[in-house]
């Protein structure tokens, strides 16, 4: 259960203390924001390999860093995103219930005094689209005091092509990382979206949620795969089984094809891996 505080109209603060929560808050006409504090791995439910795995697959530059996945450290989560790319694509009841339901970003703080944040991180394959993805003070008007990596979301929207996708990632978690339209409060121009990895609204059958499950706060929101996500779970007790549980191919209803790491199919998790997806130099996610 989470606490939740409205210190406005349009703005619902909530603290937690775990990725899996409870969704209890009505639909509104503006994003939700909740912020989570920094959790150690002991309450995140990881193990020594899931930890070892973020080196062994490289994504060290794309988790816990600034505007990376944050999978130890605290985060921001902004429920009811107006849109995002697909996939994952935006939640939508009934449509797609197994689209983002929320935006997740490791935000770092801007200097205090001139308000100037901290670049891509080096490394990071996202550096490599740093004339278009800019790092930006979110107005204090927000609440909130924290840098935003920003994506054109006027281009992402027109040509289909989302440069915040090469900060996916697919082994501390299957997420995809895309452009965000959270509205001007977070960005200040309504052009603007901000690049963030999605989280997921599921009943604990792992089943999608609708507005109806949603409103009876009987939804969970899973933003990492390997920490209590249903599907994941299932895979973990029968490993033997996991080709059968997940399919030769990336179509049951909560899976979509994502790009692959370096864009070779050949990184992908084993778990990750189908053939129709690698056609696409992409994993499966979902």
């Amino acid at each position: 259960m989470k606490l939740i505080l409205a210190i406005s109209s349009l703005v619902t603060v909530s603290m937690v203390n775990a990725h899996s929560q409870l969704v209890a808050s009505p639909r509104t006409g503006s994003p939700i924001q909740t912020v989570k504090p920094a959790p150690d791995v002991k309450s995140l439910s990881l193990t020594k390999d899931q930890v070892d795995a973020v080196d062994a697959e490289d994504e060290s530059d794309r988790v816990d860093v600034d505007y990376g996945f944050p999978l130890t450290t605290g985060a921001l989560i902004v429920e009811y995103p107006y849109w995002t790319s697909d996939p994952p694509g935006t939640w939508d009841n009934g449509n797609n219930p197994f689209g983002s339901f929320a935006f997740l970003g490791n935000l770092p703080a801007p200097d205090p005094e001139d308000r100037s944040c901290p670049p891509i991180p080096e490394g990071s394959p996202l550096q490599a689209h740093n004339d278009v993805l800019k790092p930006l003070s979110v107005p204090r008007k927000s609440g909130i005091d924290a840098c935003m990596l920003t994506c054109n979301l006027t281009e992402t929207k027109s040509s289909g092509v989302d440069l915040c996708n090469a900060g996916s990632i697919s082994e501390a978690s299957n997420s995809v990382m895309s452009c965000y339209d959270l509205g001007e409060m977070y960005t200040g121009d309504a052009t603007l979206g901000a690049c963030g990895y999605n989280c997921t609204a599921m009943l604990s059958d792992g089943s999608g949620c609708t507005e109806e499950d949603v409103g009876s706060g009987g939804c969970l929101i899973y933003c990492n795969t390997n920490d209590g996500w249903p599907a994941a779970k299932d895979v973990k007790e029968e490993p033997a089984e996991v080709e059968d549980v997940l399919g030769p191919t990336c179509t049951r209803s909560h899976e979509f094809c994502c790009e692959a790491p370096a864009g070779d199919p050949a990184n992908c998790a084993p778990s990750t891996y189908t053939d129709d997806c690698a056609a696409k130099n992409s994993c499966c996610c979902g």
